[in-house]
């Protein structure tokens, strides 16, 4: 792994006494022994742009997408995202199946429907740079109902009717 420090000076007098730091030292204030912790933080640029410290270029993360279920707000916010759009290419392409999506809690299920939900209404500008971008029609646009059964008690056959007609 490529360090995202450069060396910074050995603690002496007030640093390491916890003093405040200069700016000179403070590239990497832990290791400098400066108050506060951590290192300087560069602004904000654009996801996977790549960024030179004087050592090494080094890629700037990418937030993970804890919790977030939408492809789109993945998409548009820069989040990591592990491209399944070819897998979702090749469920299109043998169409009139049933699939059956048995994975474990938490795997991403509801991700991919939503993924699926974006490519089938025609989101190209989503799926630039993606495995199904240079695959698909971008010109048709189909549509798409979704039934959720997530947050529903459907014990008797009148909560579920109320539940889909919302």
């Amino acid at each position: 792994m490529v360090s995202r420090f450069r060396p910074g000076p050995a603690p002496t007098g007030s640093a390491a006494a916890g003093a405040e730091c200069s700016p000179a030292s403070r590239v990497n204030r832990r290791s400098a022994g400066c108050r506060g912790g951590g290192r300087v933080r560069s602004p904000p640029r654009a996801s996977g742009q790549v960024r030179r410290n004087g050592y090494h270029a080094v890629m700037d993360r990418r937030r993970l997408p804890l919790g977030i279920q939408t492809f789109r707000q993945i998409r548009e916010e820069g989040y990591y995202y592990v491209d399944k759009t070819a897998f979702a290419r090749r469920i299109a392409a043998d169409a009139g199946k049933h699939y059956f999506l048995s994975r474990p809690r938490r795997f991403g299920k509801s991700l991919f429907v939503d993924t699926l939900k974006e490519l089938y209404e025609g989101a190209e500008p989503l799926f630039r740079g993606l495995a199904v971008h240079d695959a698909w029609d971008w010109s048709k646009r189909r549509p798409v109902v979704r039934l959720s059964f997530a947050g529903g008690n459907f014990k008797r056959p009148e909560e579920l009717r109320a539940s889909v007609m919302r």
